[in-house]
């Protein structure tokens, strides 16, 4: 238990890094339009995507220890469901 929040707050911080480069990475590289998702005309976005990801993330038991962690069908399941919110809410801000 002593490390425990050590991993999670290390797993917290290294997904929210990662998600950040990848829509950085994607907003850099891509195909510009004008959406909701844009950084520059909207950077709070960043923090909406980021929390949908990290609460489904967490709701799933990915961050506790034990044989949870290591479920990828969940893990792949979570991140769809996640990115279906994600639609969602674009389509319904549009």
């Amino acid at each position: 238990m002593g490390t425990q929040w050590l991993r999670v707050l290390s797993l917290v911080v290294s997904d929210v890094t990662l998600l950040g480069f990848a829509w950085f990475i994607a907003g850099r590289f891509g195909t510009p339009w004008a959406t909701f998702w844009n950084l520059k005309e909207n950077p709070i976005a960043l923090l909406l995507v980021l929390g949908i990801c990290l609460g489904f993330l967490i709701s799933g038991g990915f961050y506790k220890a034990g044989q949870i962690r290591r479920d990828y069908l969940g893990l792949a399941r979570s991140n769809t469901m996640a990115a279906i919110v994600l639609l969602l809410v674009a389509y319904i801000y549009q």
